[in-house]
């Protein structure tokens, strides 16, 4: 698996991922405090968080129609050069006066990041071969992971010890490192997108809406693509009941506070790593789908256990919280089992052309359905209590194991390849 670091393209596109990903995490720690700090608001500070979500529900999908159409290594080159100067306006906030200037440089970096993910997503079946592709994702992933572990860390040591403009200076940096990296990235001629150029003409948003059109039908047409985006909205939907209700399981349920939330998080971080190094190892001698369904109900079942800690802890002589983080890494195993092998699928099964809508449109769907679960869990916590509904977020990762063994999931046959012009017709 590690031999694929070892090839130019994919693993200047790998050292990226990850570099940007560092500073990303360095600012999610640090930015919540700083908004904090300075308004002494929980409406206020939760306001970034909206101004973050907003665009994948905006334009996600819409995006997905441009990264199909454009060079995607420019693409994301542009994308983090754009995030790397609207960090910079963050330099001006410096009262609660200015807050509004955190709510649009959120907003502006989200939306470019729109254009970035499914770009990446779209790129990686293009720089490996289909047979190395798990191996792919599962260093991404681990490149996805390193940085929870290590940036969480990392940006409260630099928010305490330095401020917050070295948290700013630390995430731009990394976007601009990124972007030259992209830049080493040597796409073959036949790999590389046609770049539209037309005027922005009545003609042109005709084009626009019948590719995407086009997208949004792929998806529903297709069995396996369907399926596919039912276990990652039913996987958003129980991740939107866990992360409302996370603070208020430790601090009620397992009478703990920041710091135990923080080995909790850390710990899946590293369950996270030590599963995407293990799929890359082991995934090919696995059926995709088998695979998915057992990791599936094996994450239903520790997150059941987990939520049930405060009655197991005692039962086995050993602290809620000690057992909670400890099956918590046992779990992040399968939980990026499971994601790993959806994006596998994924990108085998959609035609080049398509992927980038396929994956801006995935990204939409994922945003809805972790906001319904924000919701969900905001009422529910309240109305039939904490544990009964994780109890709910458990049974759904159950469900989604069952779906893929269930159904006999096989590729519908993929349209052939057609020019994304306005006379596409599908």
């Amino acid at each position: 698996m590690l031999k694929l670091l070892r090839q130019r393209n994919f693993g200047c596109v790998w050292i990226a991922g990850l570099i940007s990903t560092i500073g990303d995490f360095v600012l999610f720690i640090a930015l919540p405090f700083y908004i904090y700090d300075l308004t002494g608001s929980a409406l206020l500070t939760g306001g970034m968080f909206v101004a973050q979500t907003l665009p994948s529900l905006l334009w996600s999908s819409l995006a997905g129609v441009f990264v199909d159409r454009w060079d995607r290594r420019r693409t994301m080159i542009v994308a983090d050069l754009t995030r790397a100067a609207v960090l910079l306006l963050l330099l001006l906030v410096h009262s609660r006066e200015w807050i509004g200037l955190v709510y649009v440089a959120a907003f502006l970096e989200s939306s470019m990041s729109q254009f970035f993910n499914p770009a990446k997503s779209a790129l990686v079946p293009e720089l490996v071969d289909e047979q190395q592709l798990l191996a792919a994702n599962s260093l991404t992933a681990i490149s996805d992971a390193l940085p929870q572990v290590l940036g969480l860390a990392l940006g409260g040591v630099l928010f305490a010890a330095l401020g917050f403009h070295s948290i700013i200076w630390v995430d731009t940096i990394s976007y601009l490192l990124s972007a030259t990296l992209l830049f080493m990235v040597a796409v073959a001629p036949h790999m590389t997108a046609e770049i539209h150029s037309s005027p922005v003409t009545a003609a042109a948003l005709v084009a626009v809406w019948q590719d995407w059109r086009a997208g949004v039908r792929l998806v529903r047409a297709d069995r396996l693509v369907t399926m596919l985006f039912v276990i990652f909205g039913i996987a958003s939907l129980s991740q939107g009941l866990l992360n409302v209700l996370l603070v208020p399981f430790v601090k009620s349920v397992l009478h703990g506070g920041s710091v135990e939330l923080g080995q909790i998080v850390t710990a899946q971080g590293v369950g996270g790593l030590i599963g995407s190094f293990l799929l890359g190892r082991l995934g090919k001698t696995i059926k995709p789908t088998v695979l998915m369904g057992v990791c599936g109900i094996i994450s239903g079942l520790i997150l059941l256990a987990i939520y049930h800690t405060a009655t197991l802890g005692p039962l086995l002589n050993l602290p809620p919280v000690l057992l909670a983080t400890g099956l918590i890494g046992i779990g992040g195993m399968p939980f990026i089992g499971l994601f790993i092998t959806i994006q596998t699928m994924l990108q085998a099964s959609v035609a080049d052309q398509f992927r980038g809508r396929v994956f801006g449109t995935l990204g939409m769907a994922v945003s809805l359905m972790l906001l319904l679960g924000l919701g969900l869990g905001s009422v529910l916590g309240d109305r039939i209590g904490i544990v009964q509904t994780l109890n709910i977020s458990a049974m759904l990762y159950c469900s989604i194991g069952l779906l893929p063994l269930l159904v006999h999931m096989q590729p519908a046959a993929l349209p052939p390849p057609q020019p994304l012009e306005l006379e596409e017709q599908l």
